[in-house]
């Protein structure tokens, strides 16, 4: 007589596209020897049923998803786990599956379900980043399948068992960083922008997986949500401030564009890059280079290159600033 120390029980879990519905049901308990066979594989549905031969009485026993067994002989498309049990091989897989799979592909896309393993599209997808219950794994047409309710088939291929966690990319302000198809691997021609939120699965070395073939660096990852302004992160300090403007060309000075500034340089230091939100709403981008007697006596005052037309429209007005990283 075989016996084993695994203990099987069904864990019956009914996925639906946009919730999850489970339930946990006992069953009979299968004891199979564990056996010296290096060969292990996994049941990969939700209720294997074992028979007493290849292809001949169900023994009204099962195995249940995902649990481990050894393969003690094999006959056509059947595997003997016990002493007069056998189970249909299709319905055994070679990796352990997971109870839940996270949909790990494009930021912004989702992957498509199927109604069967390798067939037509339902039409439906499944977005990047969400976690969905798995009832059962199947291969076919050389690509392993996740079942996560009747009628609802995913591409394994593009899931991860990995929860995945909201990242900040950590560069440089205004630059990005490359993205690679593997750890340490070709560049795929991506890239991500500083201060960007990613969603980061699984890691390796110091690579982390933030897509479908996507990985990045892990020393550019942050868990802590950046300041930002206009794709740029700042300080985290906004400043009340009064601002007048002015046209370098009508002074002379060719050399300053209508981004500059003029400001006390004890404040905002000459090259500093500021984001300004005026009074409409809008904001814009700056950096000093500039000082006058005006802003130089007052820390709190700025005055910004403009066209002199508009110059003359702008008056005073009170502003809001960043400074950018």
């Amino acid at each position: 007589m075989k016996f084993n120390a695994i203990a099987v029980s069904l864990i019956s879990s009914i996925a639906l596209l946009g919730g999850v519905v489970s339930a946990q049901v006992s069953e009979p308990h299968v004891k199979v020897q564990a056996a010296t066979s290096v060969a292990t594989k996994y049941a990969g549905q939700r209720s294997v049923p074992i028979y007493s031969t290849p292809n001949g009485t169900k023994t009204g026993k099962t195995l249940s998803y995902g649990s481990s067994w050894k393969v003690f002989a094999t006959q056509g498309s059947w595997i003997e786990v016990g002493t007069n049990q056998w189970v249909n091989a299709s319905a055994m897989v070679n990796t352990k599956p997971a109870n839940t799979y996270y949909i790990d592909y494009k930021a912004g896309y989702g992957i498509a379900t199927y109604s069967t393993p390798n067939g037509k599209s339902t039409g439906k997808s499944l977005k990047h980043g969400t976690a969905w219950k798995a009832v059962a794994v199947q291969n076919a047409g050389g690509k392993t399948w996740i079942e996560l309710g009747k009628g609802s088939w995913i591409n394994a291929a593009y899931t991860s068992t990995s929860a995945p966690k909201t990242k900040y990319i950590k560069y440089k302000s205004g630059y990005s960083i490359a993205v690679r198809s593997t750890p340490n691997g070709s560049l795929t021609g991506g890239k991500v922008k500083d201060s960007s939120a990613v969603t980061a699965f699984q890691t390796s070395g110091n690579w982390t997986n933030i897509g479908y073939n996507q990985w990045v660096e892990s020393r550019y990852l942050s868990s802590t949500k950046p300041n930002t302004i206009m794709g740029y992160e700042t300080t985290g300090v906004a400043y009340r401030m009064n601002a007048t403007a002015y046209d370098p060309r009508v002074l002379g000075n060719t050399t300053f564009g209508y981004d500059t500034v003029a400001a006390n340089l004890s404040r905002f230091p000459r090259y500093t890059k500021l984001a300004i939100k005026f009074g409409n709403g809008k904001t814009k981008i700056y950096i000093v280079r500039d000082t006058g007697g005006f802003a130089y006596s007052n820390p709190n005052q700025l005055d910004i290159a403009m066209p002199n037309s508009q110059a003359l429209q702008f008056g005073r007005q009170n502003i809001t600033v960043w400074v950018l990283k």
